[in-house]
């Protein structure tokens, strides 16, 4: 949970992708195809729920982009 705390790009991508592959390295992983496929498939089972669920939560509260944005629209 350390590495979803830092600012970092759009779903963390780097950071976050970065600490688990180093923990791999320390937990005595030294095959790298092994450490890139647990790193992207970790990487979606955390953040792919946030997206579906922000998804579904965007469709029944009707939200669209134009209306984040407008200063003039309550």
């Amino acid at each position: 949970s350390i590495a979803l705390v830092p600012p970092s790009t759009p779903a963390k991508i780097g950071v976050f992708d970065g600490v688990v592959a180093f923990l791999l390295v320390q937990f005595g992983l030294q095959n790298e195809a092994i450490i890139i496929g647990y790193t992207l498939i970790f990487h979606l089972i955390i953040y792919l729920p946030q997206i579906i669920f922000g998804v579904f939560a965007s469709w029944q509260t009707n939200w669209q982009w134009s209306n984040t944005f407008s200063l003039s629209q309550p």
